[in-house]
């Protein structure tokens, strides 16, 4: 979500076209011609590209294997499987191109224009892109994998294409950009998008059917009942470790609730 809200103030400033053929915005990376159709940043935040879908290079073993983003997008870029605009399929790939063309159009990295552009405005001083998390900016809370029977403690999670899910976060942080969001780009006297930029944000761009939840620019529609909600997923290998509550029967059994 920072990537696409990245990418709609550059939409603002001027500086990106969400119908533009984003190898207009690309230097190191090229989406090869298929289909007699670009991929736009259009496509891009609202899943449709058209690329398959890989595990490849989403994530990396240790920090020594992490390659600058644009070198990880050319060397590991998806093929295009299907006409942009006709299916959404999610696109980790897609979602970290949206966020190098962002990078690339401000002259800067990924890591310092979601800063610069989004954390300093709301004050999101416990947010953090960088891999891994740098003193100063808070404790890591710890993640485990099930096996065998019992949760096993992981290490930290090296994502190699950064904006599709490296960020490191507090819930007070992430409740700021969601407010920010919910109050037409703007929260505690910083702005991070114009009213009507939200508002393109939220309205829904793409759906299989109109009887179904479609997609926004970056968000998913999450409807219950009559009740319209858009939100977005973030969670990626590890999980928390849940309390364990121990019941004991005659039997004996451990119960996880």
């Amino acid at each position: 979500m920072f990537g696409w809200t990245g990418a709609m103030q550059g939409v603002e400033r001027g500086e990106l076209d969400l119908g533009t053929d984003v190898n207009d915005y690309l230097a190191e990376v090229t989406i090869p011609e298929a289909y007699g159709e670009p991929v736009t940043l259009e496509h891009l935040d609202t899943h449709t590209p058209g690329f398959e879908e890989r595990y490849r290079g989403t994530f990396v073993e240790s920090p020594e294997d992490l390659r600058p983003l644009g070198e990880t997008l050319a060397d590991e870029r998806p093929a295009r499987v299907r006409p942009p605009g006709e299916l959404a399929s999610y696109s980790n790939y897609g979602a970290a191109l949206a966020g190098h063309i962002v990078a690339e159009q401000a002259g800067t990295t990924f890591e310092e224009y979601v800063r610069e552009n989004v954390f300093e405005p709301l004050d999101m001083e416990r947010s953090t892109f960088a891999q891994p998390v740098p003193d100063g900016v808070g404790e890591v809370s710890k993640g485990y994998r099930y096996r065998n029977g019992e949760f096993v403690e992981g290490e930290f999670e090296y994502v190699g294409i950064p904006p599709a899910g490296s960020m490191s976060a507090s819930a007070t942080d992430m409740a700021r950009f969601m407010l920010a969001h919910l109050n037409d780009g703007a929260f505690d006297g910083g702005r991070i998008l114009e009213s009507e930029t939200v508002e393109a944000m939220h309205r829904r761009r793409f759906a299989h059917d109109e009887r179904v939840d479609g997609i926004c620019y970056g968000f998913y529609e999450t409807s219950h009942g009559e009740e319209r909600a858009i939100g977005h997923g973030g969670d990626t290998q590890l999980v928390p470790q849940p309390a364990v509550a121990r019941t004991r029967a005659r039997s004996g059994p451990v119960r996880l609730v």
